[in-house]
């Protein structure tokens, strides 16, 4: 998930499509607004024991789970840093889970494959099936820190992604996710998250959530360093969390055109580099967040296939896109060590604002997508 600039006017090329790497301002200069007003948050859900597994009472013989999984996860602190890759022991991350400081409850709702975004809106019935790739929708979701002065709401959607693991069957599951109402430091902004995790047999959510909050003003970011966190158990799953940005200005992106000739999106390479990200909502400040970022692993290759002429995407409607991307690690001199090809099947997009770069156009987004 991430923020860009697009694209601010045509300019008098050929085909007559705008330019994608000008502006009214420098590349450096969005860049520094794009660090400095945002917040960065890494979360591992833990579900809470269920006392009911179901909604309503629906499905009382207990077939499948359900219409709707009732979710109820602790967020806990977690630290997941890739080392520099080598090519003796390839791509290898340290992390581990601490303690909890938040929570997260919705209602995971099956839904037709062709439901589209709906803020608040009830689909079809659809009964979960763990063996079947299913679309659900994540309503009712409220991510509540601390106290639970610092909240929001929002809503999002995401499918599942059955697997077989060590021999058994699992259901991993993806989900994009944007604010909808924020309560404490969170009133007045505006964020997207992403879940990237498990349905576990009991019909709770395990694993990822990053959350990328768009804060003018700071009020999320800590001014001094977070205490690193205490270590209470190591996740079952290996976690890679990055961060990406174009390497500098002579890095262009460019138009995408399908086999036929016709534009399908654009392309934009990135750097990857380790970070950490921490956060904390203990103590009288409040929740806040840090992210130390770090050097570089890698780079990405990525197409994204979305109409980029269009309105820019709004909370109850926003932009569509997928992506084809490639993850390339490398050590110290810069040899290739390990790749992973992947994609985003379901990203969302949404228009963003920066008030002190007037009539500069942006996006935010987030997406999900299995390894290929």
């Amino acid at each position: 998930m991430n923020q860009q600039a697009t694209p601010q006017a045509p300019s008098p090329s050929g085909a007559g499509l705008p330019d994608l790497n000008s502006g009214a301002y420098s590349f450096n200069f969005i860049l520094d607004l794009l660090r400095q007003g945002t917040a960065d948050f890494h979360f591992f859900a833990v579900p809470r024991p269920a006392t009911s597994r179901l909604s309503d009472g629906q499905d009382p013989y207990f077939v499948n789970g359900g219409f709707v999984l009732n979710i109820c996860s602790d967020l806990h602190r977690i630290n997941s840093e890739i080392r520099i890759p080598s090519a003796s022991e390839g791509v290898r991350v340290i992390q581990s889970v601490g303690e909890a400081e938040g929570k997260l409850t919705c209602r995971f709702t099956m839904a037709p494959q062709d439901f589209s975004w709906s803020p608040g809106k009830e689909p079809k019935p659809v009964l979960y099936d763990r063996f079947r790739a299913q679309r659900f929708v994540m309503l009712d979701s409220e991510f509540t820190f601390g106290d639970g002065e610092d909240s929001f709401s929002g809503y999002g959607v995401g499918r599942t992604f059955p697997q077989v693991i060590s021999g058994g069957p699992s259901v991993m599951a993806g989900a994009v996710g944007n604010i909808t109402e924020g309560r404490g430091k969170f009133k007045g902004l505006q964020g997207t998250y992403a879940l990237n995790g498990t349905i576990t047999p009991e019909f709770g959510f395990r694993g990822s959530i990053t959350l990328r909050v768009v804060d003018w003003n700071g009020s999320l970011k800590s001014e001094t360093r977070i205490r690193p966190l205490d270590a209470v158990f190591d996740p079952e799953a290996t976690y890679i969390v990055l961060h990406g940005q174009k390497k500098s200005q002579f890095e262009k992106s460019a138009y995408s055109f399908a086999p036929n000739g016709s534009l399908q999106g654009i392309t934009a390479p990135a750097e990857w580099r380790s970070a950490e990200y921490n956060f904390s909502a203990r103590g009288y400040k409040g929740l806040r967040s840090q992210v130390s970022v770090e050097q570089v692993v890698g780079n990405l290759d990525a197409t994204i296939i979305t109409n980029i002429l269009a309105a820019p995407g709004t909370d109850n409607s926003p932009a569509a896109f997928t992506t084809q991307e490639l993850y390339t690690f490398f050590d110290q001199n810069g040899c290739a060590v390990g790749t992973i090809r992947t994609g985003v099947v379901e990203g969302d997009s949404f228009n963003l604002v920066f008030p002190s770069a007037p009539g500069q156009p942006g996006l935010r987004f987030a997406g999900y997508g299995p390894i290929l």
